[in-house]
């Protein structure tokens, strides 16, 4: 990340933002949605095992 300061006219600092290189930014992006995903995943089939289990006990 970049983060400059510009004087102004009237005497006030100014500070700007950026990004250099936005590449390592959206590769771990792309790799928290992924894990995040395989997260919910496992959680929906453990739910959906509980259920199962809670069922087949319940006869």
């Amino acid at each position: 990340m970049i983060f400059e300061t510009v004087k102004k006219d009237n005497g006030a600092l100014g500070i700007t933002t950026g990004i250099e290189n936005p590449i390592p930014l959206i590769a771990l992006f792309l790799v928290l949605t992924a894990v995040l995903t395989m997260i919910r995943a496992i959680y929906q089939g453990l739910k959906q095992r509980r259920e199962q289990l809670l069922n087949a006990s319940g006869h």
